[in-house]
Parts: structure tokens; sequence; C-alpha cells
């Protein structure tokens, strides 16, 4: 028998039969193969199945983040207004300290004896 013939032999059991494929794919180490290509392909899915809850994770804190930011801006805008408030109470209060210190000196003219008192702050 020629190789040719061999060979065409060879090729159309592989076609044909099963068994026969099986047992050459076997001592080729296909098999084998064939396994650690299943177990990856299983370790890719497991992969796939934690980006995707890592990625729902991420858009979760993405939204909080901008949560966070709006209530940043929202103390921003409010400590804007405190600072605000305290210029103006704080022109008050250096226009009461004239009118105490004007008032003192007119007591003090008079011979009035002086009492003056601190006011809190």
């Amino acid at each position: 028998m020629e190789f040719s013939e061999l060979e065409a032999k060879v090729l159309a059991l592989l076609r044909e039969d099963e068994e026969f494929r099986y047992a050459v794919a076997g001592m080729l180490g296909l098999e084998e193969i064939l396994r650690r290509l299943d177990r990856h392909g299983e370790l890719l899915g497991e992969l796939l199945r934690r980006m995707d809850r890592h990625e729902s994770v991420l858009e979760e804190h993405a939204r909080e983040l901008v949560k966070l930011r709006e209530d940043f801006n929202r103390m921003h805008s409010v400590i804007a207004q405190v600072r605000e408030g305290q210029g103006e109470l704080r022109e008050g209060l250096v226009g009461l300290e004239g009118g105490v210190s004007s008032l003192e000196k007119g007591a003090v003219t008079r011979g009035e004896p002086r009492a003056r008192r601190k006011l809190p702050v």
C-alpha cells in the first residue's frame, strides 16, 4: 500500500469513524487540550461575571460621587453665606463698639463713673 492510499484511508476513517477519530485525538493529546480549553472558558466566564459586578459597583460609586459633589457645592454656598453674615455682624459690632466708646467718652466728660461691660462675641 502506497503512502497516498494510506493517507486517503486514514482521512476517510477520520471523517467516518467517530471512535477512530477520538482514538487519534487522544493519542495527539487533543482531549487534554480540549479539557483545558473548557476550563479556561469557565474561568473566563467567571471573570466576566466578576467584571459585570465590578462595573455595577463602579456605576454606583459614580452616582454617589455626583451626589457628594452636589452636597459639597451646597455646603460651599452655605459657608459663603455664613461668611457674608459674619462680615455683616463684624461691621455691626465695630459700629456698636464705636457707639459704646462715644457713650463712655461722654460719661467721662460729665464725671460719671466708667462701667464698661465686655460683650460676648
